[in-house]
């Protein structure tokens, strides 16, 4: 789950490539036994869907790559928030989507496990990647021009749809027909010896022509930048202290940055989550780290604080020789939804929170969220130094992006 912070978002391509790469095996209706059993990374993935569907969340959980400590967190602060599971799910587009599917099990449809795909992912110096030209054996990936294998991490991709019930059994992968031309992308992989969902993509899989497609290969999604590189598209605002007033109301994204921050600095990780989406603070225990970056020496919440480019808590020497944290520069970003990725767009083509797309009839909704810039610089250049310009403690700087839920700011994500 730590994990999801820092996650690449999987790019959704043309439904001809996407049955390009896939084998086209005959779509084949699940046994009762194999779903009761609830074994094998169909079943699972079967159990996983439907349980969403039918709106039994803490079912649906309990096929998750989630510790029973967490899903007791989550159903305490439902409890204590007076919020419920599908108001929760609500905020992942992924989720939106698939609830599009309710409607057509009425109609004749069902869910199905359409097809599977076997990944073989290597453990390099450099993080886990696949190579085209790999041989896996015995656990460990062997990739050509390399002397040592590496060790292998083995997950599963199911491909799940909406499909007629006259077509199960009958149709192949590719030409099964998908309840509004949609299929779902579950990710599996072993844990304790079981298999456990660790991520799901809904995509919309509409046939388009090449212009449309051009159009899709150039825009990029949401991505995030290196300080030296962008530094010459933003402004140069002079860096201002925040007023002791709005620290305190902590209502603004700045002061909930700040806020948050400091919480760090204290060492006050409580305090700290009460600042961010309680969903993703849940993640962040000492186990989870553990468990996340143990194999780097990383085995605490400080220990995770203390290095790389969150190591916030690199800056306490320097707090106390005339060093202050303060919100550097904040920026508003706008993005909407497509094809299983969120794209950047300009606020001035934002009207009431929705966008028109060349060629699109209807508007699509956009997401506001802030991206916060934190440093630690010294009180002498506060409210008189640009933001581009202002000294940089280690020459590091904090991004935080925040996000406006339940009518509040909350932290999403730091980097």
């Amino acid at each position: 789950m730590l994990k999801k912070l820092f996650v690449i978002v999987l790019s959704v391509i043309a439904l001809e490539s996407v049955y390009a790469q896939s084998s086209n095996p005959i779509v084949r209706r699940l046994s009762n036994q194999e779903i009761a059993e609830c074994n094998t990374p169909a079943a699972i993935t079967y159990n996983y869907i439907n349980a969403f569907l039918q709106k039994d969340f803490v079912k649906m959980l309990s096929y998750v790559d989630i510790d029973p400590n967490e899903v007791q967190e989550i159903g305490e602060y439902l409890q204590s928030s007076g919020e419920t599971y599908e108001a929760l799910f609500s905020r992942d587009e992924n989720f939106v989507a698939l609830s599009s599917w309710r409607p057509a099990l009425d109609e004749g449809f069902e869910v199905v496990i359409a097809n599977m795909e076997d990944i073989w992912l290597a453990k390099t110096d450099y993080g886990w990647t696949v190579d085209p030209d790999q041989v896996v054996k015995d656990g460990m990936v062997y990739i050509p021009g390399v002397e040592k294998p590496y060790v292998g991490i083995h997950e599963i991709i199911v491909y799940v749809t909406c499909s007629p019930s006259s077509e199960v059994n009958v149709r192949t992968f590719n030409d099964i027909s998908r309840y509004e031309g949609s299929q779902v992308k579950v990710f599996l992989g072993q844990k304790d010896d079981k298999w456990v969902v660790k991520e799901l993509y809904f995509i919309n899989l509409v046939e388009e022509n090449v212009e449309e497609y051009v159009e899709e290969v150039i825009e990029e999604p949401v991505a995030k930048y290196d300080w030296e590189s962008a530094k010459s598209q933003y402004p140069n605002p002079t860096v201002r202290r925040l007023s002791e007033q709005e620290i305190s109301e902590c209502k603004t994204p700045a002061a909930v940055a700040y806020n948050f921050v400091n919480a760090i600095l204290q060492k006050d990780f409580v305090k700290m989550k009460t600042y961010m989406d309680p969903v993703v603070a849940i993640t962040f225990t000492d186990d989870n780290v553990k468990k996340e970056y143990g194999e780097y020496g990383i085995n605490t919440l400080e220990e995770f604080f203390s290095v790389g480019k969150v190591g916030m808590l690199t800056w306490i020497p320097a707090l106390s020789n005339g060093y202050e944290v303060s919100i550097a520069y904040v920026q508003d970003l706008w993005s909407y939804w497509k094809n299983g990725s969120w794209y950047s767009c300009s606020d001035e083509d934002v009207v009431e929170g929705m966008i028109f797309l060349p060629g699109e009839e209807k508007p699509r909704a956009c997401k506001n969220e802030k991206k916060i810039y934190v440093t630690c610089s010294p009180s002498s250049e506060v409210n008189y130094v640009g933001f581009q310009d202002i000294t940089r403690y280690g020459d590091t700087n904090v991004k935080i992006a925040l996000e406006k839920i339940n009518g509040a700011w909350k932290v999403i994500g730091f980097y």
